[in-house]
């Protein structure tokens, strides 16, 4: 798998599997933290520019993405629930990148 992530205007792409996410920084923070990220997930999926990407990538995508990372998923899952996986990796990516681009302050 190929993952580039590049800051953008507003926060960070997430490219993969020729999908790219742009989910701002602050948001990220949001989706992947200490403790459950379920609720910030589910809120996360609702703000219309995250909701929108997810949407447009199509199941056999989000199902290879999954299979790279090597989640257990089963193809009849909820696509709402394989989404809100998608979105907590991209957002742990994106906090990786800005940690060492920025630091922890960053």
């Amino acid at each position: 798998m190929i993952t580039i992530l590049t800051p953008t205007p507003n926060g960070y792409k997430r490219g993969c599997h020729d999908v790219e996410l742009n989910i701002r920084i602050e948001d990220a923070r949001k989706g992947c933290h200490q403790g459950s990220c379920d609720y910030d997930i589910a809120q996360l999926q609702k703000k219309e520019y995250i909701k929108e990407q997810l949407n447009s990538i199509p199941l056999d995508t989000l199902c290879s993405i999954l299979d790279e990372y090597g989640c257990e998923f089963d193809e009849g899952d909820d696509r709402e629930e394989l989404e809100g996986i998608v979105l907590w990796l991209a957002c742990g990516d994106i906090l990786e990148l800005d940690y060492f681009e920025n630091g922890m302050e960053g």
